[in-house]
């Protein structure tokens, strides 16, 4: 469901403990005994907020998430529309997940580059001309995009499509130090999400 309008309800700032210092434009937390990523800032002068529930694969997702987003995870497969995301699934060794890309011309991933190259990640199109039935095809388990809050941005449009789809904003974090440290926590909870430590 298209939630760009709405107002999702998520924890006060002592929700943030989990060791995010310097991002202020999400909240990690719980609820129902799952995981929850709020994104509190989805783009400058947002009056919205995203809710993230993060499911492990294999089990039921709570009966009322409202407007959440639901996550399955790990995610297996997903296409990355800002080449930006592409630095910290890259640090986080998890470039084997991407199977689409939007600008290939513009990465630096030496990984990414050569799986655009044969084959195995596919170029969706151009910033600002993606191709969305290209997407959609690819059947990828999460989309991550960046956001404008525009209702014809490709957030919104994905989301009315059914495609399961998350807003990283990290250019949006007021601290440089956030914008990039941003990035780190919310791949985990997005990608790997919280897998059982080892003992």
């Amino acid at each position: 469901a298209d939630t760009s309008s709405t107002r999702t309800p998520y924890p006060d700032a002592e929700a943030r403990s989990e060791g995010v210092r310097y991002a202020d434009g999400f909240v990690l937390g719980s609820e129902q005994g799952h995981r929850v990523v709020d994104v509190v800032r989805p783009w400058r002068g947002a009056e919205a907020a995203f809710r993230y529930v993060l499911v492990p694969r294999g089990e039921e997702p709570p009966p009322d998430v409202g407007d959440a987003q639901v996550v399955f995870t790990p995610v297996r497969s997903l296409v990355v529309l800002s080449t930006t995301h592409l630095g910290f699934i890259d640090a986080l060794g998890l470039t084997d997940r991407v199977v689409g890309v939007s600008g290939a011309d513009w990465i630096y991933s030496p990984d990414v580059r050569n799986r655009v190259a044969a084959g195995e990640v596919v170029d969706v199109g151009p910033p600002g001309t993606v191709d969305l039935e290209h997407v959609l095809g690819l059947g990828a388990d999460l989309v991550m995009v960046s956001s404008l809050g525009d209702p014809s941005d490709l957030h919104a449009r994905l989301s009315r499509l059914g495609q399961p789809v998350a807003v990283n904003a990290e250019y949006a974090e007021a601290s440089p130090l956030g914008r990039a440290l941003a990035r780190f926590p919310m791949a985990p909870a997005c990608i790997r999400i919280y897998q059982p430590a080892k003992t």
